[in-house]
């Protein structure tokens, strides 16, 4: 299954096809330096009402 569809199922169906359940979770990211260059990086935070959590992840699953 391509994440595209992953991304698109409702959590029932996601449930029925044995992938982990939502979470509640919004994913913050911001980049410094340019892309392609030797500074460029990509950094991100995982917020739940604003408050930063650090979930532990296996690719892009969430446990």
């Amino acid at each position: 299954m391509s994440h595209h569809l992953a991304g698109r199922l409702d959590a029932e169906t996601a449930q029925t096809l044995g992938l982990p359940p939502l979470v509640d979770l919004t994913l913050k990211t911001d980049i410094e330096g340019s892309l392609g260059s030797d500074t460029f990086r990509l950094q991100y935070e995982w917020l739940r009402n604003g408050v930063r959590q650090i979930p532990r992840r296996t690719g892009s699953i969430l446990t």
